[in-house]
């Protein structure tokens, strides 16, 4: 008997994997998610870690004092009379200008709430709180009225505010390059875009990249504390600080309008304007010079050559800024008009 054995050989038919564009960019897409991920942590990492060695290497130059239930730095050299207070935001700021007023009288700077040394205050950080804060820091140091007073920046348009609150208080007044309270509207920008890259900015910072960008800037200050303002602009608390400063801007600027005029109290306005036939440079000059006609006792100066902020930063430019100063104190102590 033959047998006949029958093999089903059935060859399973290969169908090729036909994985279309979408696969392969949802795979991309998962990489690079998980790329972003580790390198906002590392970022993270290293904000932290760079900030805490930046803690180590520095210390206040000047002393803390409890204002409002935060620490704020003030520091003071020479003696004399009035006072001359520096408002810049940081202490270090005046590394060139503080030693020489000191020379004339006593002289102190301070860093505001939320910068440098000085811990963060509560908000709104609008003029009058930051102008409330500096009175209450400058009662718990000891340091009485008169002063005179030298704001840059928004430390210009504070200056005012705080002399509007406190009258009999500021006899001396010098504006460097200081925020006219209606510059965003008359130079056609928008407050809100400022408060919107500040917010941004907040975030970059928490995963290094100020940091990068901080590291390469220079200040022109002396080696130490232009070490330490780059420190400072690398941290969060900086950019909190940009931040909150910002949200408070339309209410500053509001106080600013309504702090009105000096009266006769010797006034130097000092001006860091390229002279270039630029509409915007010219709107900034007029701003500037309304800023003088706030007392019927001011000099108006524009520093040829100088930035907004090189106006105290760079050696040169800021001996202008000292002479100023000075040239304000000693109106104030002969009675005699500058001139």
């Amino acid at each position: 008997m033959m047998t006949t054995t029958y093999t089903n050989n059935v060859m399973a038919e290969k169908v090729p994997s036909r994985r279309g564009c979408l696969f392969y960019v949802t795979r991309l897409l998962k990489w690079l998610g998980i790329a972003l991920v580790t390198l906002i942590l590392l970022g993270v990492i290293y904000q932290t870690v760079a900030t805490e060695a930046d803690k180590r290497a520095y210390s206040p130059a000047g002393q803390l004092y409890a204002v409002n239930d935060h620490q704020m730095h003030l520091y003071c050299t020479g003696e004399g009379s009035p006072t001359v207070i520096l408002d810049a935001g940081a202490v270090a700021m005046w590394a060139w200008i503080q030693p020489t007023v000191a020379q004339s009288t006593r002289v102190c700077s301070y860093d505001r709430a939320g910068y440098v040394w000085s811990e963060p205050g509560p908000e709104p950080r609008d003029a009058q709180h930051i102008a409330a804060d500096l009175h209450s820091l400058l009662e718990v140091a000891g340091v009485t009225p008169p002063y005179i007073i030298a704001g840059h920046s928004l430390g210009g348009l504070y200056a005012r505010v705080f002399s509007h609150s406190y009258p009999g208080e500021v006899i001396g007044m010098v504006l460097l390059d200081a925020t006219h309270p209606d510059t965003w509207e008359r130079q056609g920008e928008s407050v809100s875009a400022l408060q919107m890259a500040s917010s941004v900015s907040t975030v970059l910072a928490r995963v290094g990249l100020m940091r990068l960008f901080t590291a390469s800037q220079n200040f022109d200050l002396p080696e130490a504390e232009n070490a330490l303002l780059k420190a400072d602009a690398s941290s969060n608390q900086y950019w909190d600080s940009q931040r909150a400063d910002t949200a408070a801007l339309p209410a500053t600027l509001e106080q600013g309008r309504a702090a009105g005029s000096l009266g006769d109290v010797p006034l130097v306005v000092l001006a860091a304007i390229t002279r270039t036939k630029d509409q915007g440079q010219d709107i900034e000059r007029a701003l500037q010079q309304e800023l003088a006609a706030l007392s019927t006792n001011s000099v108006y100066r524009e520093i040829e050559g100088a930035g907004h902020i090189t106006l105290l930063t760079d050696n040169h430019y800021a001996s202008f800024v000292s002479e100023a100063i000075v040239q304000v104190l000693t109106a104030v102590r002969t009675g005699n008009p500058l001139g």
